[in-house]
């Protein structure tokens, strides 16, 4: 068993690092040592495999040469007696980075495709900790933040195996099956030796809710019968309401519209009632950090990393995190100009700011009301030009939200709870309806349009969203 003395909750997390690898190629196209440590990381954290097997992959076993010039990569990697899928974007990286590095030998190792790869440019790293910190940019800083002591007793190697098996368990939650998996393919015997292996305590430590899947991603796993405001129905698809709220935050249009599209923003993505919300208060959501440029003390704002409101968590998406920060100077400053407030390190807090103001406000800068929350969010819509806005109810957006999970997750019985637990439900009957799943009975048994269908394999569901 490996010695982990490593808090690894302070290290960048798996879509923080998979993301980086992707953000940072265009800048490194032209580097073959580290796009070879790019494409080893990647690989590492796709498949869950030790860094030192991916290191002695060969070209062969990824991509065959086409007949144009062009590499084309396998739909598996095959590994001992089975396969990993390879992902799409992983496919097109590996086709794009073999091209530049001049097609090298498809026998090739390929830690050995650029000679002087296992020389670390820096004496104390070694080959996997520099893999790792050349990969993932931004991991750098979180990495000197810790103790030296620490970071020298980490084993960088199983680094990216530790962050495959958390996003497993976290998209996924626990259960036999998954455990059984994760152990045969870090080759551990039991469930103490697993969760020691990923940093956990116990099972109590796996941190799976539904504040983990991306409803921003790419597709849907399943498609729901189209139900929408049309067809006399209280909601329409997530995407196409987001999508509508997300191109109306360009312009600002007074502090009670800005709170009014912001709390339908923050509700549609959480699956909290507007009316809940309503409470929210700054201290909650943002945080105050101090500079010292020439003598002068800065102060800026930005989100907090684990907000908490209520015993709910709160995802605040990119989408909209740069609009809630200018909606924070626009309401405790009182002005329409956020840009005399913006600096190269955020958003400069207004002098007198009250952290411990609401969020969401009228024109006069007092907390909206649930008396008139509902008069004024169909108000504030019919300026936006919302055609539905008279059909909007206090569970539209909590509606669409749990039919958004269900779209991307499918009947996947550890989600399914979850929803229950959040929305108070005892029965999966009663959570179906509130969703408007529920389809014809059979038997007594409920049967609807996706009943038993949840992804194939562990490698599609953590990349659901990439």
């Amino acid at each position: 068993m490996y010695k982990n003395t490593h808090p690894i909750e302070k290290f960048i997390t798996f879509d923080d690092c998979f993301n980086k690898c992707y953000e940072s190629i265009g800048i490194i196209r032209g580097s073959k040592e580290i796009m070879i440590k790019q494409i080893i990381l990647i690989l590492s954290l796709a498949t869950g495999l030790e860094m030192k097997y991916v290191c002695n992959i060969k070209w062969k076993e990824l991509l065959t040469l086409g007949t144009e010039n062009n590499a084309v990569v396998n739909d598996e990697l095959r590994v001992r007696k089975y396969y990993i899928p390879i992902h799409p974007k992983v496919k097109f990286l590996l086709s794009d980075f073999y091209c530049k590095l001049d097609y090298p030998s498809l026998e090739l190792e390929l830690i050995k495709t650029v000679p002087k790869i296992t020389q670390s440019k820096i004496p104390d790293y070694n080959l996997f900790e520099w893999i790792v910190r050349v990969g993932a940019t931004d991991s750098r800083n979180e990495i000197n933040l810790m103790d030296d002591k620490l970071v020298k007793a980490f084993n960088f190697e199983i680094f990216p195996q530790m962050l495959f098996g958390r996003k497993v368990f976290e998209v996924n939650g626990y259960t036999n099956d998954i455990s059984k998996f994760l152990k045969l393919h870090f080759k551990l015997r039991t469930n103490k030796e697993l969760f020691f292996f990923l940093g956990y305590k116990s099972k109590d430590d796996i941190k799976f809710d539904l504040v983990n899947i991306n409803l921003d991603a790419n597709g849907v796993f399943i498609q729901l019968e189209n139900k929408n405001f049309n067809d006399g129905y209280p909601f329409q698809k997530f995407t196409a309401f987001s999508e509508f709220l997300q191109r109306e935050l360009i312009a600002y249009k007074g502090p009670i519209t800005n709170s009014i599209r912001l709390l339908l923003l923050i509700s549609l993505y959480n699956g909290i009632r507007p009316s809940s919300l309503l409470r929210l208060k700054w201290h909650e959501i943002v945080e105050i950090e101090i500079f010292q440029v020439n003598d002068t003390e800065i102060k800026t704002i930005q989100l907090k990393k684990n907000i908490v409101f209520e015993s709910h968590k709160i995802k605040i998406y990119k989408e909209f995190e740069k609009n809630l920060l200018e909606h924070f100077v626009c309401t405790t400053g009182k002005t329409n100009n956020t840009s005399r407030h913006f600096s190269k390190r955020g958003f400069i807090c207004p002098e007198g700011a009250n952290l411990n103001s609401n969020v969401f406000i009228t024109n006069k800068y007092c907390p909206l009301t649930q008396p008139s929350l509902s008069r004024e969010i169909k108000k504030s819509l019919q300026i936006l030009n919302f055609p539905h806005a008279e059909k909007i109810t206090s569970t539209s957006t909590v509606i669409m939200y749990g039919r958004r999970i269900m779209e991307i997750k499918g009947d996947h019985k550890p989600t399914i709870q979850k929803l229950k637990e959040h929305f108070k439900f005892k029965s999966k009957k009663e959570l179906f309806e509130f969703l408007y799943l529920t389809g014809s009975r059979e038997k007594d048994k409920e049967i609807y349009n996706f009943k038993g269908k949840v992804r194939k394999n562990i490698f599609e569901g953590i990349l659901y969203d990439f």
